[in-house]
């Protein structure tokens, strides 16, 4: 993506790009330091990967905690775990499974979209299922459209 986000730049000094993509998984990748609940432990510690710090969102249900930052690692480097965290937001655990996916960790960019925001252009995301959305679809549509439209003497 990054050469394609020089490309553009080169070509159209000054322009935002509007990159379309659809609900492929291979554009919906997060990037290596993403929160991720199903990942983590119960306690804090093990083997789980680096999570970058957050901010609680404002949709917790628990307004006095909205806003703050949430450091993913303990003052020695350990990762918090899942517990941990969902009691940072307010939530009392005690006996629960974990359903439960805060907002913060539900409404991640992916890193697709980290990479082309940053640079200053915009994305979108087509709604799944919905191929007749898609711009190369209608662009399809056109050309058989068009191909129709010739005379053909044989069907080679």
């Amino acid at each position: 993506m990054d050469d394609t986000l020089s490309i553009f730049e080169e070509a159209h000094p000054g322009c935002v790009a509007l990159f379309i993509f659809d609900q492929s998984s291979a554009h919906a990748s997060l990037g290596d330091d993403a929160l991720r609940a199903f990942e983590m432990n119960k306690g804090d510690g093990g083997k789980q990967w680096q999570q970058k710090d957050t901010r609680i969102p404002d949709t917790n249900p628990y307004p006095e905690y909205r806003g703050w930052e949430q450091k993913m690692t303990l003052p020695d480097g350990t990762q918090k775990g899942l517990e941990r965290v969902l009691t940072e937001h307010g939530f009392d655990v005690s006996g629960m499974r974990s359903k439960c996916r805060p907002d913060n960790f539900r409404l991640q960019e992916s890193l697709l979209e980290q990479k082309i925001k940053a640079r200053g252009h915009l994305c979108i995301f087509l709604p799944k299922f919905q191929c007749e959305l898609n711009p190369i679809e209608m662009y399809w549509g056109w050309v058989k459209y068009r191909y129709r439209q010739i005379w053909k003497t044989t069907f080679e």
